[in-house]
Order: structure tokens, then C-alpha cells, then sequence
């Protein structure tokens, strides 16, 4: 049961690392994004009730990037998308559009993407997984 391992592994960390690491906290997206570039993708590890796409699609569309212009891409990852994240990293780092992929699973490979625009933005968004 998902609740069951997050509860565990909530409690593991807490008992291990403290009561810091496991509070939850509210990020400005748009200071991270300033953090970043086209050679540093944005890592969102999720804990349950988080949901950072909101805040990214809210900073896109200030910056001109939306699903309707067709400049911002969001992918969940598995059961043969694999092929549909390649095509859309391949457009997204040489047009200088944002990429989201959710990953609903551990990775099995690691993605290498040659930057070829300065906007290009790229963003994974997971659930790590707590392993005893």
C-alpha cells in the first residue's frame, strides 16, 4: 500500500535525519527557475499532496510558454511514452521550449539532451522511492 511505504518511510527519515527533513515548506518556483538554465534541469521530488505543475504552468505562461502555443510540453512517463519524450526533448531543446516529464516509476535510463537554445527548460517531477 503506497500509504503505508510513505508513512514509513516519512517516519525512517525523521527518526534518522530529523523533523526538518520531512516538514512540508512552500517554494517560489520562480526563484528556482532564475537557479537554472538549459544545462541544469529542475529536479521536483514530490511528497504526497504536492503538486508543483501548477506553479510551473502559472510561471510559463508569464514567460510566454503554454501547452496552447505549443511551446511547453508535459509528459508522464511509462507504458510507451519513452518514444513521445525523445521527440518532444529532441523539439524542446532546439526551439527553446519548456519540457515537464513525470516519472511514475524509478528510471530505468538516464536522458541526455545536447542544448541547442538558450529557453530550453527542462523539468522531471517524481516520487522517490524509500528503499529499507
Amino acid at each position: 500500500m503506497p500509504f503505508c511505504d510513505d508513512c514509513l518511510c516519512r517516519c525512517f527519515v525523521e527518526e534518522k535525519l530529523g523533523t526538518k527533513y520531512v516538514e512540508s515548506r512552500s517554494l517560489d518556483f520562480s526563484v528556482s527557475y532564475e537557479e537554472s538554465g538549459r544545462e541544469t534541469a529542475i529536479f521536483f521530488i514530490l511528497s504526497p499532496g504536492v503538486d508543483p505543475l501548477k506553479d510551473v504552468e502559472k510561471l510559463g505562461h508569464k514567460l510566454g510558454f503554454s501547452v496552447e502555443q505549443s511551446n511547453f510540453h508535459n509528459i508522464s512517463l511509462g507504458q510507451g511514452q519513452e518514444a513521445v519524450a525523445e521527440t518532444a526533448l529532441d523539439i524542446a531543446s532546439k526551439h527553446g521550449h519548456w519540457i515537464v516529464l513525470q516519472v511514475r516509476r524509478q528510471l530505468t535510463s538516464i536522458v541526455y539532451v545536447q542544448c541547442v537554445h538558450r529557453n530550453f527548460l527542462c523539468q522531471l517531477v517524481g516520487r522517490i522511492a524509500c528503499v529499507a
